[in-house]
């Protein structure tokens, strides 16, 4: 019996100028590339994380207090390591977009440890994990 059910990504559209998000969504119907078989992952990730944003924020977010002192202190807790993120986030894309087609890269792509199917090169750097997206399989509706 086939499976008839659809599947589509939905994605926001990105304004690469400005950085921030356009209100449209972009809804792509999934078609599988023919014969794309995913990889399995060749090294476990989990050795290289140093630090664990989510964990850090999901702690925070869950954490309750009665005191409005201390309410104050988990919530500036919580804007200063959404900051730190972002922070540490954009350096790393950065320097990932610096890097694009040079041979020598101070961060490698992990694509072949990590597998996948969509396409695009994969990055791991300061516990966090990069995905530079390309349109290799025609996925997404092209390059642009």
């Amino acid at each position: 019996r086939r499976c008839t059910r659809k599947i589509f990504f939905v994605r926001p559209v990105m304004d690469c100028y400005t950085g921030y998000e356009d209100t449209s969504i972009t809804v792509t119907p999934f078609i599988p590339p023919p014969a794309v078989v995913a990889p399995k992952p060749k090294v476990d990730l989990s050795s290289l994380i140093t630090r664990d944003w989510n964990a850090e924020f999901q702690e925070l977010i869950e954490r309750t207090e009665s005191d409005s002192n201390k309410e104050l202190l988990r919530v500036q807790a919580l804007r200063a390591l959404c900051e730190e993120f972002a922070a540490v986030a954009t350096k790393g894309g950065k320097k990932i977009i610096e890097e694009l087609g040079k041979d020598v890269k101070t961060i490698p792509p992990i694509t072949d440890q990590v597998g996948g199917i969509a396409g695009g090169q994969k990055y791991f750097c300061d516990s966090i994990f990069f995905k530079f997206p390309t349109d290799s399989y025609g996925l997404y509706g092209g390059e642009e």
